[in-house]
């Protein structure tokens, strides 16, 4: 896991820490060095690292540092310089894993965030919904009161005339009495059962339902009494009719009116997507990217946001989302494409090289240079001239 990779970073820079400390003392004026004992210290320190395989190329030359100081040779101070050099290198390499890291992590917690917050906001509208539904219907009861209590009084009127138009005419008036009232009883009887029992005669429009128009994430076809949720991880706008309104959210992708599905690593997905978009070349992305931007650089890579990765030139060393080329330390070179600084090995010396120096006569020697290397490698540097 993430914690556990920045716990391990952590552990590490603790025994470069305490080998620059060693360093530091061994090359320090005002302190006593007891070699032997800093040779054990400074082997134990190179043991732990080396057992790593994130250390790489440095090891060896760690090694060749720590047996020195076993053999109790005191090596000169460009040589104490050279490996803190290293060490120091190493100290930048930790650093630029653990922003890796930290961003990575910060990226996690982020979408805990997110799932969280649309958790309860989906909880608040499903209330929401409830309350909303349950009024509506309350007002659709009070409608029907009303339309049906006007219903009855018309009815009775309609009796009372009925009743005096039949008694003047004398005609059937006991069987049209019969109807009348059978009809005033289907009356009362609905009025009583209304609360509970919707009317189907009743037509609600698409988009719409009992309590009014249809709520964002919701679809309500044509006559729906209560909205409809759309399948998770999509999204759809206010007084949506159909499942088809229903659209992926970002960072997820689907047909639309289907569950949506989570955006896959190196690609990504803006809200309504049905494919995921691939990242460009050189670049990848984390599981749930919403947006080109979060297509950041490969391994080996380096380049802006959102663009195709360049290749990592030599001489240097590109870690995941690097916007720029990381140099190898003085000294170092690195092959193309790399991608820690564990791939910045010594560059090779040769054992002479010839200088042409112009108009000077025969041939002359320049005194070795000591490059104060662990082999302590002496080597002469020859001019050759043309002679007039």
């Amino acid at each position: 896991s993430v914690t556990e990779q920045l716990s391990e970073v952590d552990e590490e820079e603790a025994i470069v820490r305490e080998l620059l400390g060693y360093i530091g003392d061994l090359t320090s004026s005002t302190v006593n060095v007891d070699v032997s004992s800093l040779a054990e210290k400074f082997g134990r320190g190179v043991s732990q690292l080396t057992r790593r395989p994130t250390l790489g190329g440095q090891a060896a030359y760690l090694e060749a540092y720590a047996q020195s100081l076993r053999e109790t040779q005191l090596p000169s101070y460009q040589e104490s310089e050279d490996v803190k050099a290293v060490l120091q290198s190493i100290m930048d390499d930790y650093a630029s894993r653990r922003k890796a890291l930290g961003n990575e992590l910060a990226t996690a917690e982020a979408e805990i965030k997110k799932t969280q917050s649309d958790k309860e906001a989906a909880e608040l509208v499903l209330v929401t919904d409830k309350q909303a539904a349950k009024g509506a219907w309350e007002e659709v009861n009070r409608n029907q009161r009303v339309t049906f209590k006007a219903a009855y009084t018309q009815a009775q009127d309609s009796l009372e005339q009925s009743r005096t138009k039949f008694s003047v005419l004398k005609v059937s008036y006991e069987k049209q009495i019969a109807i009348i009232d059978k009809i005033m009883q289907r009356v009362v009887e609905y009025c009583k059962e209304v609360a509970t029992i919707p009317d189907d005669n009743i037509e609600l429009n698409a988009g719409t339902y009992g309590g009014g128009s249809c709520p964002v994430n919701y679809y309500c076809p044509l006559n729906s009494y209560f909205p409809k949720p759309c399948p998770p991880n999509t999204a759809s706008p206010k007084s949506s009719d159909d499942v088809y309104d229903c659209k992926a959210i970002l960072g997820y992708y689907g047909a639309a009116g289907a569950m949506a599905m989570s955006c896959p690593a190196g690609s990504y997905c803006e809200a309504g997507t049905e494919r995921p978009v691939a990242c460009p070349s050189g670049t990848q992305s984390a599981e749930f990217a919403d947006d080109l931007t979060d297509c950041v650089s490969s391994s080996g890579y380096y380049g802006p946001n959102g663009k195709p990765g360049v290749q990592c030139p030599a001489g240097s060393y590109c870690p995941i989302a690097a916007t720029t080329p990381l140099a190898c330390p003085a000294a170092y070179t690195s092959p193309v494409g790399s991608s820690t600084l564990s791939a910045c090995t010594l560059s090779p010396v040769p054992d002479s090289m010839t200088i042409n120096t112009g108009d000077a006569f025969g041939y002359q020697t320049v005194p070795g240079l000591d490059l104060s290397t662990r082999s302590r490698v002496e080597f002469s540097v020859t001019a050759r001239t043309d002679a007039h």
